[in-house]
């Protein structure tokens, strides 16, 4: 399955008096672009800048993913509203193809046209969840590879997610320090699969498995430097 993974698009995003919309909208038709090969498109989180998008937002955000040339998985951001609830009414009203999958609880997907893929997916996770939570998802993933459970369950072939991921790199010099909830990084290089990880958006792979494609385009001053990019991936 080749998978085209992006992330942090931010739709309404400004900076000063600055609006980003073309900027974002034109350099997301070039990722678009690419799906048309594709067998999954997957957002990492934080299509939106802001939990209360405007109309404009979700309109084009509407007209992208149906620009989309494959089956579409969506992680819920820290920006965007809670559950992306106004997505998933719209893709309950017949917006989007129903080989889109919005990912708005933390647990394993299938996915693609006929579901022949199991993922693990935790995107901004509820209020609730504590380090723990995470932990026994990585855990549950890995054990998916073990003999004895796979006979009994679809292995995980990927993990998506959108947290935290301390020491990695997120400016010049400038790492993320330990927060509440963090992707737990040695579990996730013992992975048998490979970790595709939004919310940072400095693009970055870690040895020997996990993936940040970063930021859509520059969304801030101290990014104008970075280079931008998205992820082509097979599973």
């Amino acid at each position: 399955m080749k998978l085209i993974v992006t992330g942090c698009w931010h739709l309404g995003k400004r900076i000063g008096g600055y609006d980003l919309h073309n900027d974002i909208k034109e350099t997301a038709f070039q990722v678009i672009d690419a799906t048309q090969s594709a067998d999954l498109f997957v957002h990492l989180g934080d299509l939106f800048d802001s939990n209360k998008p405007s109309p404009a937002d979700y309109t084009t955000a509407i007209g992208l993913i149906n620009e989309l040339g494959c089956p579409g998985l969506f992680l819920p951001g820290n920006h965007d509203p809670d559950t992306l609830y106004p997505l998933v009414v719209a893709k309950q009203g017949g917006a989007f193809s129903k080989s889109t999958v919005f990912a708005v609880a933390p647990g394993q997907y299938r996915v693609g046209e006929d579901g022949e893929k199991q993922v693990l997916c935790i995107g901004h996770p509820p209020r609730e969840w504590k380090q723990p939570n995470v932990d026994t998802e990585f855990e549950r993933a890995r054990m998916s590879h073990e003999d004895e459970w796979s006979s009994r369950q679809a292995r995980v072939e990927a993990v998506f997610t959108h947290l935290n991921a301390e020491g990695v790199e997120i400016g010049e010099g400038v790492r993320m320090g330990p927060t509440d909830l963090s992707i737990p990084m040695e579990a996730a290089k013992k992975l048998p699969c490979p970790v595709f990880a939004g919310h940072i958006h400095k693009e970055q792979f870690i040895a020997p498995n996990i993936y940040f494609p970063g930021s859509l385009v520059r969304a801030d001053m101290g990014e104008r430097d970075q280079k931008k990019c998205f992820i082509e991936a097979v599973i």
